[in-house]
């Protein structure tokens, strides 16, 4: 029962100062015109505090943000040369005694090619430069597509059991960041050298 009447005092005490604020919230706001509204926003106070703090993080945030997806590109065909580069001194490394030993560096770029998995720029001088060395034959660089461009029947004699051989591969790049060029930590270049079985 007594929690019944402290109920009931706190409802008529509501309803008694409740007219009371609603009116003088409609009067505050209806006196208030829109240069009023507007020197209220620009006042000392919390009201456009957050709007200011976002306005100076967020370029920078975001500078961060595209510089981190930049270097992570760069890493990642770094990854990618890395890759096809160990593939291409694979098949090297088992071509004595197989059909591709006539061509070694069609054997190489073929398997290179393969693994880029159209990750790389294969074409033109804005792509991969491939090197293939076989004993002591070198022949290089060259741009790996087309393939059909890319021989050196020359190097089958020296493809025999037991040489070493080495696949260099260098990809020109750029990262960019608003502007600002880091070429200076380009070209990639992937060295691979396997001896021959």
């Amino acid at each position: 029962m007594k929690i019944a009447g402290d109920l009931h005092r706190q409802v008529v005490a509501l309803g008694r100062y409740l007219p009371r604020f609603a009116a003088a919230s409609r009067t505050s706001v209806k006196a208030r015109s829109i240069g009023g509204r507007l020197r209220a926003s620009f006042r000392c106070g919390d009201e456009g505090q957050s709007l200011v703090e976002l306005a100076f993080a967020l370029p920078v945030l975001l500078m961060v943000l595209t510089g981190i997806l930049s270097l992570g590109y760069f890493f990642f065909n770094d990854q990618a040369l890395t890759y096809a580069t160990q593939q291409a001194a694979t098949t090297l490394q088992e071509l004595p005694g197989m059909s591709g030993a006539s061509d070694p560096c069609n054997a190489a770029a073929t398997a290179f090619i393969g693994a880029s998995q159209g990750n790389l720029i294969l074409t033109g001088t804005s792509g991969v430069q491939l090197t293939v060395q076989v004993g002591t034959y070198s022949y290089g660089p060259h741009t790996p597509s087309p393939i059909a461009n890319f021989t050196c029947s020359a190097g089958a004699a020296y493809v025999l059991q037991g040489a070493s051989t080495t696949v260099t591969a260098t990809y020109p790049c750029s990262v960019g960041v608003y502007g600002f060029n880091f070429a200076s930590l380009c070209p990639m270049q992937a060295v691979i050298t396997e001896p021959m079985q």
